[in-house]
């Protein structure tokens, strides 16, 4: 029996997988360097793999150029994510790669994108080889690539910085990868350290923690030193609240942080918002404006004050601590000024919105079965004492507070005690 046999030509030739497409209507590149980036490697290469995995495609799917770039992410994904994920589990996600036919095309991706990598097959050197390259890309850029850079031979070329700060950066912004950083970092650590070289240097960069901690201890040292000359301390808070938040940006997703930016970032919105509190206080020309004031700020004063107190003494913060009591105390002494001045001034002790503290005593505390032994007296006076916000004479009670006394008027709930004591006379 005979056969036939039919030599398959297009355009009169025996066509390549790249002439096919291209006269099936794929778009594909017109650089020769492109071309040989997704050809080389004959049933091997990148556009043969790409063919075949999606030889089923509508026709939509090839209409957008088939780069190397393009057929890399589809084949492998998300590039930095799988460099995320195998941080996590380097020996599990390389198998995994490999046994899908993936892992050759997921490392030439990732030399496209950052250059040279770890030359190894053991996936935990590869990530530590990685995670260093790109902490030292990291601060090299930070700092302003500066000549007298330690490690200037580890950075990459120009070209490869930005992808090496983009992956860095996304990194450290994963709440479900940031703890593969951090435990990667801190090996590097062991013999990449930088705080002598960037001591005094401008910059920042948040993949190194030693780094990050310097930068702590300077901006606390700032802050307080700051605090000395009072015509400079708003201006120079405002100054650094950017890069404080910025800090903030970048350790937020640490499971354990070894610094509080947090705290430091309370505090400049605490300064900013006691400065514009301060200022209407002042700018109050009646004991109903001064209400209204105290009750516009109180989270973002009063309530903002107590917190950062505590963080302030938590991190043993004793400076800071005591600059937060008097930026509060220049608030609360202008606003208390305003209002004794003009509640002084007129011939009523009524204040719009405001009633009596004695009406609010008798409807929801004298008129409890019981009223001594629910909030004893002691308290009474502590709170009269110490001047504390109206709400906390409840505070010292060991037994709970009668549920109408722990909710009193909105109006009287966040005034301080010499406001009510001084009205209900």
């Amino acid at each position: 029996m005979l056969a036939t046999a039919f030599i398959w030509k297009v355009v009169g030739k025996r066509p390549s997988l790249f002439s096919f497409l291209k006269a099936a209507g794929v778009r594909l590149p017109d650089g020769v360097g492109e071309q040989r980036k997704i050809t080389d490697g004959g049933a091997e290469s990148l556009l043969s793999k790409y063919a075949a995995k999606f030889a089923g495609r509508a026709p939509v799917f090839w209409e957008e150029t088939v780069t190397s770039e393009l057929v890399q992410s589809r084949l492998v994904g998300d590039v930095d994510q799988t460099v995320l994920d195998l941080a996590v589990e380097p020996d599990a996600k390389w198998e995994a790669l490999r046994e899908e036919g993936h892992l050759d095309e997921f490392l030439t991706a990732v030399r496209d994108r950052l250059g040279d990598t770890p030359n190894t097959d053991n996936p935990a050197l590869w990530v530590k080889g990685l995670v260093e390259r790109l902490a030292l890309t990291e601060a090299f850029v930070g700092y302003g690539e500066p000549e007298d850079f330690p490690f200037a031979d580890r950075v990459p070329p120009t070209r490869y910085r930005e992808n090496h700060l983009n992956l860095v950066r996304r990194w450290l912004r994963d709440a479900n990868c940031r703890g593969a950083w951090d435990r990667w970092v801190v090996e590097a650590e062991e013999h990449l350290n930088l705080a002598s070289w960037a001591k005094g240097k401008k910059g920042a960069c948040y993949g190194f923690p030693h780094l990050v901690t310097q930068r702590w201890h300077d901006a606390v040292q700032s802050l307080v030193y700051s605090a000395e000359s009072p015509d400079k301390f708003v201006s120079h808070v405002a100054e650094v609240s950017p890069d404080i938040q910025r800090e903030v940006e970048f350790t937020k997703a640490s499971a354990a942080p070894a610094d509080s930016w947090d705290t430091l970032a309370g505090f400049t919105r605490f300064v900013a918002a006691t400065e514009k509190a301060k200022q209407a206080a002042g700018d109050a020309s009646s004991s109903a404006e001064c209400l209204r004031v105290y009750l516009e700020f109180a989270a973002e004063v009063d309530q903002a004050h107590l917190r950062l107190k505590g963080q302030a003494q938590e991190w043993d913060l004793v400076d800071l601590a005591r600059i937060i009591d008097r930026t509060y105390a220049a608030y609360a002494n202008q606003l208390n000024q305003t209002f004794f001045t003009a509640f002084t001034s007129t011939e009523t002790a009524e204040i719009p919105g405001l009633p009596f503290v004695t009406d609010q005593m008798e409807a929801h505390v004298w008129s409890l079965p019981s009223p001594c032994s629910s909030i004893p007296s002691s308290v009474f006076k502590r709170a009269i004492n110490s001047g504390s916000p109206f709400p906390t004479l409840t505070a010292g009670s060991n037994s709970p507070a009668p549920k109408a006394f722990s909710s009193p008027h909105p109006a009287t709930s966040d005034l301080p005690i010499t406001c009510l004591k001084n009205h209900s006379n």
